[in-house]
């Protein structure tokens, strides 16, 4: 290094020092302090709790609570009702109709209307002529679908239809 390369860096030092020592006086003597924030008092009515409306219990549904609690050790399930005797199942006609519903109808590849029929068991799409649990879709219509079965009254499902607002933009 060359001599006028030393003999500056002192005088560096020294500039570098006196300029953190003014800054530092600046900030403690002559800058002003912020003020502190003003603290939001909450109003005391969000303060306090609100009543929830519950319904009452009914006597019979309190009573089978108090006499079974949830958490107890000896808590088993509820008996069910015996299960039904074949002469009692014989008995009950099922029909194919009770939770059956006409969800739309619509035209299949080769042109012929299908009917969709949604059911408990899943979804069902009928031509004319297939068979529901052995009713026979007779006709098919824009919104109706009539079902026969032997010499009983003939049946029909209508589709539904709701009103729906248009969608929004």
């Amino acid at each position: 290094m060359s001599a006028a390369a030393t003999d500056l860096r002192p005088r560096l030092m020294s500039f570098a020092l006196v300029l953190t020592a003014l800054i530092v006086l600046y900030w403690l003597l002559l800058a002003q302090p912020r003020p502190l924030p003003v603290p939001i008092v909450p109003d005391a009515a969000a303060l306090t709790p609100r009543a929830i409306a519950r319904p009452a219990l009914e006597a019979n549904i309190t009573e089978a609570i108090v006499s079974r609690p949830l958490f107890l050790v000896a808590r088993r399930p509820i008996p069910s009702s015996p299960d039904p005797t074949p002469e009692e199942t014989a008995n009950q006609v099922t029909d194919a109709f009770n939770d059956a519903r006409l969800v739309g109808v619509a035209r299949a590849a080769d042109g012929a209307r299908v009917a969709i029929v949604v059911r408990a068991a899943g979804t069902v799409r009928l031509k004319e002529g297939d068979l529901l649990d052995g009713w026979k879709l007779e006709a098919l219509e824009e919104r109706r679908a009539r079902f026969s079965h032997g010499n009983e009254p003939a049946r029909e499902l209508q589709l539904l239809y709701t009103h729906q607002q248009p969608a929004r933009k």
